[in-house]
């Protein structure tokens, strides 16, 4: 039968079956991607994140104005899902993890509410890191640019083999954007009552500072 992810990559777990998820359902392949079918519910352009003792976190987006990030856990390999809950939150808008080969769990989002920050409050990417995908600390503040219409959106992560993490996302609908970060240079802040840190390294006034002229672009959104 046909599949393959909806958004989000897939993911193969260490008995080689091939998780993915496309339109609210968990789709798995046992033949290396060749063949799909439907394995157990899912969520909205979920990722999913990879624990010892078999242990799958799927975090997805949610609907309307935002709230929290949406959480699922299985314990038997995606063939069942139940809820669970995080302390970030999002706009309704895509996000993307992956599962570093220490055992950090990484996910790239928008960490606002709509209207929130830029467009739909897409207007600040961000990266959390977590152990336990529970609580979720600020390592990256990717991007930021709090104007109407302009947005980093439907971000994809990755960690390639020399332990660099990519990241791609939409750069307002325009172009693609590319960062390269070596997660060796984390200093993860805690995110406290869904608020990210105000002050200290990966705060917005930081990235201001480190980023001169981060208020002066301009694009012709006329033949939009």
């Amino acid at each position: 039968s046909g599949g393959g992810a909806e958004k989000n990559k897939p993911v193969q777990l260490e008995s080689g079956i091939i998780l993915a998820v496309n339109e609210g359902s968990t789709i798995a392949s046992t033949d290396d991607g060749e063949s799909w079918s439907k394995y157990s519910r899912g969520a909205k352009q979920g990722t999913i994140l990879i624990y010892p003792n078999n242990r799958l976190q799927m975090l997805y987006r949610v609907g309307g104005g935002g709230g929290p990030i949406g959480v699922l856990w299985s314990e038997n390999n995606g063939k069942s899902w139940s809820g669970g809950s995080c302390n970030l939150i999002n706009n309704n808008s895509g996000v993307d993890g992956t599962t570093l080969r220490n055992g950090t769990q990484v996910l790239a989002y928008n960490h606002s509410l709509r209207p929130g920050v830029g467009n739909k409050g897409r207007g600040i990417l961000n990266i959390a890191t977590s152990k336990d995908g529970k609580v979720w600390d600020a390592a990256v503040l990717v991007n930021y640019l709090n104007k109407d219409h302009y947005q980093y959106s439907y971000p994809g992560i990755i960690q390639s083999r020399n332990g660099l993490i990519h990241l791609v996302y939409t750069w307002h609908r325009r172009s693609i954007g590319h960062a390269v970060i070596n997660p060796a240079a984390f200093k993860p802040q805690p995110i406290q009552d869904g608020k990210w840190p105000t002050s200290g390294p990966v705060s917005v006034e930081a990235w201001k500072v480190e980023n001169p002229g981060w208020d002066t672009i301009s694009i012709d959104f006329s033949s939009y």
